[in-house]
């Protein structure tokens, strides 16, 4: 049988746990743990106080991009550009136009770097190229962009690159007539300013160009000798060349000529040099006589220049027949 108080204690329910379980003889539960103090939350830093002047925001520029913070970078330089650096305009320009892209921000500064064709050539160099990739920007204004764009800038050699891309523009621009008038004596001097440099493109388009002028020169250039018989151009022997000869003749003298006809200028080469003091073009005239060259006639040079010439091809063998020839002396 149960003890007395173990009988009276099974029967007291409504009490709590703690005081059947004192009733009962047990140990009271310990008291409740006080709740941990929360965590001590550090503070979070300080923004960096933003560059305040061009020359801060480049050296914050740069820094942050060295570190790979693009997005830090290009905000330092789009505020240098806010202060009036337009290379820190053209440097963010170019940045904004990095992925994530973001081309209307991207323009807005490359235009300040540009300022109307009369600033920053790296700029107009990577503006140029978001207007002509657009295809919407009037042609006068392409020229202008690449106008300036082929100046003098970094030695950074992606910027090189464009401002060469935009030398090649600006000359194709004046030898098509595209956006103003035909003009292939600049157009040659934009591809030279481009392959100076290093834009192989440029190089290749000056050759072409200087090759379809001459021959255009070649073209417009009147007859030597009308009615010859006998037409022969670019030959050279015993270090004279003549670039072109034309002849009325008979008999072998049309199959041999030409040969014989170099033969004759070569021994005299160095003294038709000293006739003039620069380059000349001459074109002569004569006929034969008793084999020998007569009724010479010299145009081309200055009066003296011509006479030198005259006097000094008298008397010289030549095929029969009545030629022409035109060289130049001090080639």
């Amino acid at each position: 049988m149960a003890p007395r108080a173990l009988r009276s204690c099974s029967l007291v329910l409504p009490l709590s746990l703690v005081a059947i379980l004192g009733a009962c003889g047990g140990e009271p539960p310990p008291p409740p743990k006080a709740p941990a103090p929360p965590p001590v939350v550090a503070e979070a830093p300080k923004a960096p106080a933003e560059c305040s002047a061009k020359e801060s925001c480049l050296a914050e520029g740069k820094e942050r991009f060295r570190a790979g913070d693009i997005a830090g970078s290009r905000q330092s330089y789009a505020r240098g550009c806010h202060f009036g650096d337009l290379a820190a305009c053209a440097t963010g320009g170019a940045l904004f136009l990095e992925l994530p892209a973001d081309k209307g921000r991207a323009e807005s500064l490359l235009t300040h770097a540009c300022a109307d064709g009369k600033g920053d050539a790296d700029g107009c160099a990577v503006l140029l190229s978001v207007h002509v990739d657009g295809k919407s920007t009037p042609p006068e204004e392409l020229l202008r962009e690449a106008e300036a764009a082929c100046a003098p800038g970094s030695e950074d050699p992606r910027m090189k690159r464009a401002r060469g891309e935009a030398c090649a523009i600006a000359g194709h621009s004046y030898e098509r007539g595209v956006g103003t008038e035909p003009n292939e004596p600049r157009a040659l001097g934009a591809y030279q300013k481009g392959c100076d440099l290093g834009h192989d493109p440029s190089c290749r388009l000056k050759r072409d160009l200087a090759a379809s002028i001459e021959r255009k020169k070649e073209a417009e250039k009147p007859s030597l000798l009308a009615g010859a018989n006998l037409k022969v151009s670019g030959i050279s022997g015993q270090g004279m060349t003549l670039d072109e000869v034309a002849c009325k003749t008979e008999g072998l003298a049309g199959m041999f000529g030409p040969l014989a006809l170099v033969g004759a200028f070569g021994p005299k080469k160095p003294k038709l040099d000293a006739c003039a003091k620069t380059k000349t073009e001459i074109v002569l005239h004569w006929s034969t006589k008793n084999g020998m060259m007569s009724e010479i006639k010299a145009e081309g040079g200055t009066p003296p220049v011509n006479t030198c010439v005259e006097r000094t091809m008298a008397q010289t063998k030549v095929i029969p027949g009545q030629c022409a020839a035109r060289f130049s002396l001090r080639r």
